[in-house]
């Protein structure tokens, strides 16, 4: 086909009336034919990718792009846990992101819930922990004291079906975690998105380390998780985290 520099529109009409005939291939495909840097390239797409995707290809779509919307919704010290979390296992903090909501989007669409860190403040008489959510539900705070027994022990991803770096569709780890407390917000409500959590100094100390999970009122399948936080009040927190240690 010689390209008609001129008018490339009725080449490109031409080429687009092409594309649609598979009639004669064997393998039915259709010809994309595009202009790229001056030059004319021909594809060919599987139709069954493009055109009639399984059920199976779609949710994981479904879920890839879930994700994406809660890594939009989180601010830089939330990536800066997911980080700091990926020290302690055996993934990046993408990959880590992707280990708490992808899967989990998978296998219950829409029940996936995004938490945010606001706030840590410290008064004479308390912590102030304060996370919002893009779902509604109730959260749970997961405190690891420097001091105790359990602080980072099997802290790691057991080995079950969980996702590897360059493979795709594949099932989440579970995590041994190992708290030292865990403490559920004050005064749940069933229509709430922003949460506190108030527990005393003697608790938890400063520098101590602690994870958010967020649970559903009447849905139990509605979960989310945070990477790991430091109990600081330094502003941003994260500058003092131990990342790469």
């Amino acid at each position: 086909m010689i390209l008609d520099v001129e008018n490339p529109t009725k080449f490109m009409q031409k080429a687009m009336s092409r594309n649609r005939s598979t009639t004669g291939r064997r393998n039915r495909f259709f010809i994309d034919i595009y202009i790229s840097r001056g030059q004319v390239i021909a594809r060919m797409w599987p139709t069954k990718q493009l055109y009639d995707r399984s059920p199976q290809y779609q949710k994981t779509i479904d879920a890839v792009i879930r994700e994406r919307e809660i890594e939009k919704f989180l601010f830089l010290g939330d990536v800066t846990a997911l980080k700091l979390r990926a020290t302690k296992s055996r993934y990046n903090w993408w990959e880590v992101l992707g280990k708490i909501y992808i899967s989990h989007e998978y296998h219950f669409p829409g029940k996936s819930v995004g938490i945010r860190h606001v706030s840590t403040t410290k008064t004479e008489a308390a912590w102030h922990v304060k996370f919002v959510t893009d779902r509604y539900c109730l959260l749970k705070i997961d405190l690891f004291s420097k001091t105790g027994p359990n602080y980072f022990k099997g802290h790691s991803w057991y080995y079950v079906t969980h996702r590897e770096a360059g493979y795709e569709n594949t099932l989440r780890g579970n995590e041994a975690l190992n708290p030292c407390f865990s403490y559920f917000e004050t005064q749940p409500d069933n229509e709430k998105v922003n949460h506190e959590f108030i527990f005393g100094p003697t608790l938890a100390k400063e520098y101590d380390a602690f994870i958010v999970t967020a649970y559903g009122y009447t849905d139990a399948n509605k979960r989310g998780q945070t990477g790991i936080y430091l109990l600081t009040i330094d502003d941003p927190w994260w500058l003092n985290a131990p990342l790469g240690s």
